[in-house]
């Protein structure tokens, strides 16, 4: 229970030998990035890096209330409100993300065509894998086939998804 004038804190680690596409300190780099563009995110407080005071690294972000399972945000009923602003505040988000310089971001800049980096990128990791996955294969072969122009690299939320955000009576918390 948190009292009355008592602050509240996410400390989010990834457990040792953890794997993510984006390590702890870019992720917090990101979250700051992604605050100053206007984008609704708790706020950035402190980073630990690899090997510190937790044994991983981990960073320290403002607290916010509200809900983040998606089953939830669809269902209640106090949330009802909330679901009707969702999709523009949703859209003008991943807009904020997307105007974020990739240069400014510390992200690697992808040489020649993202698209079939990111083609590649996924049939190595089904490479790696070693199960058949018919129908991610089948898409990976689509895309070779179809794929855009390459355009100038942009920053994107790579995991845009209900469970990834928080959502109050006001929308997008």
């Amino acid at each position: 229970m948190v009292e009355a004038g008592e602050e509240r804190f996410v400390l989010r680690c990834d457990p040792p030998g953890a794997e993510s596409l984006v390590a702890q300190a870019g992720e917090f780099r990101l979250i700051g990035l992604a605050r100053r563009a206007g984008v609704r995110v708790p706020e950035p407080l402190a980073l630990e890096p690899d090997g510190g005071r937790f044994g991983t690294a981990g960073m320290l972000l403002s607290f916010v209330a509200g809900e983040s399972v998606g089953p939830r945000m669809l269902r209640r009923e106090e949330l009802e409100g909330a679901r009707a602003l969702l999709a523009a505040q949703l859209g003008e988000a991943v807009a904020r993300i997307h105007s974020i310089e990739v240069g400014e971001s510390g992200l690697p800049r992808p040489g020649g065509d993202p698209v079939l980096a990111q083609i590649e990128h996924w049939e190595a990791e089904l490479v790696r894998i070693g199960e058949p996955l018919p129908v991610i294969e089948v898409g990976l072969r689509w895309l070779r086939l179809h794929r855009p122009d390459p355009v100038e690299p942009r920053v994107i939320h790579g995991d845009f998804r209900l469970g990834n955000l928080i959502v109050d009576e006001r929308g997008l918390a």
